[in-house]
């Protein structure tokens, strides 16, 4: 999701693949009627969860 700094390489290798920042994550869920969005991120480890209730 756009945290490790290789988003380029992995789009280039897969084939329909974008990476997100959570801000766009958290954008997109609540255009698509999502709400509670709640995202956690470590940036050491290049991960992020998201939970949100539609």
């Amino acid at each position: 999701m756009g945290l490790s700094g290789n988003n380029e390489k992995w789009e280039k290798l897969i084939e329909g693949m974008h990476t997100y920042k959570p801000e766009e994550v958290r954008l997109h869920l609540t255009n698509a009627g999502f709400h509670d969005i709640n995202i956690t991120q470590n940036s050491e480890k290049h991960w992020l969860m998201v939970t949100a209730v539609k």
